[in-house]
Formats: structure tokens, C-alpha cells, sequence
């Protein structure tokens, strides 16, 4: 499924994500290159030791999107991480002010409507549909994608 028909997310947050994949080209290559897109789309990103148990927060300081990764997790899950932070500002929630703090606490993310949106762009953004066709198994996307396995489960739902 493409991401207009995703039924979790709004029309225009929809709409956003499929441009901002569209412009970037960000489904060129695997793995997604997400820090390249964080450079590209104005994203001020900051690698901090010691978070734990965050894995990532974001938030905006004059007007630009600045995140800090926990640099003390995997490759992996700093990925995951920066997606689903650049996802918030495709939905538009650094617009409202404060800082978005990703926990490793899955009890609190898995209640946030907000974070689950966040999630699933991320899901949108580091898993493309043509990844679910090309390797059978959830291991084996997450792999090639080089994201943890609960996002290309996430990915799948969305298709």
C-alpha cells in the first residue's frame, strides 16, 4: 500500500510523506539513507552519549528541527530512531512546541497517538513496499532495510 492510502495517518501528513520520499528519492537504495535525509531536509542531528532509555528526542531551536540519538544503541535503532523522529515533523507536532522524547518504554509509545504516527512514517520511510515483495521473511527485511523487526511488522500493516 502507498503511503495516501495509509488509513493511520491524515491526508496531509499522508501527502507529506509520499512527497518528501518522492523528492528525495529516499527508496533508491537500500538501506534508506535516513541521515542523509535528516542533512538533507534541514535537521540538526546530535549524537549523545548516556540517554538511556532514550533512544531519541526532537524539537525545534529557531525555527530548525534539531534531534539528539542515543549514540550508545545500535546502528539498527538509531535509524529506527531518526525516522521516526523526522516523523513527527512530517505530522507536524514539533509545530506545537516542546520536545518529543523516544523511550525505549514501549508501554508509553504504544498509548500516544502521536507516537504511533510517528512510528508508522518511519516504517514508511526506512521499509519500501518493494523491500516486502523482494525477501520472504521479516528477518530478512529487517536486515536489508537495517531496521528493527517490529517496524517492518509495522510496515506490513500498513500495506
Amino acid at each position: 500500500m502507498t503511503p495516501e492510502r495509509t488509513p493511520l495517518l491524515p491526508r496531509p501528513t499522508r501527502e507529506r510523506v509520499r512527497e518528501t520520499i518522492a523528492l528525495y528519492d529516499v527508496h533508491a537504495t537500500l538501506p534508506v539513507p535516513i541521515r542523509q535525509l535528516a542533512r538533507d531536509t534541514g535537521w540538526d542531528v546530535r549524537f549523545r552519549e548516556r540517554m538511556s532509555p532514550v533512544l531519541a528526542w526532537a524539537t525545534r531551536e529557531s525555527g530548525q528541527p534539531v534531534m539528539g540519538v542515543n549514540a550508545s544503541i545500535s546502528t539498527i535503532y538509531q535509524r529506527y530512531a531518526m525516522g521516526h523522529e523526522i516523523g513527527h515533523e512530517l505530522a507536524g507536532h514539533l509545530r506545537t512546541g516542546g520536545t518529543w522524547t523516544l523511550s525505549s518504554c514501549l508501554t508509553r509509545r504504544d498509548r500516544d497517538p502521536h507516537e504511533a504516527v510517528a512510528d508508522a512514517i518511519a516504517a514508511l520511510l526506512l521499509v519500501p513496499a518493494y523491500a516486502l515483495d523482494d525477501w520472504e521473511t521479516t528477518g530478512a527485511i529487517a536486515r536489508a532495510c537495517e531496521v528493527p523487526r517490529r517496524l517492518v511488522d509495522l510496515r506490513r500493516q500498513l500495506a
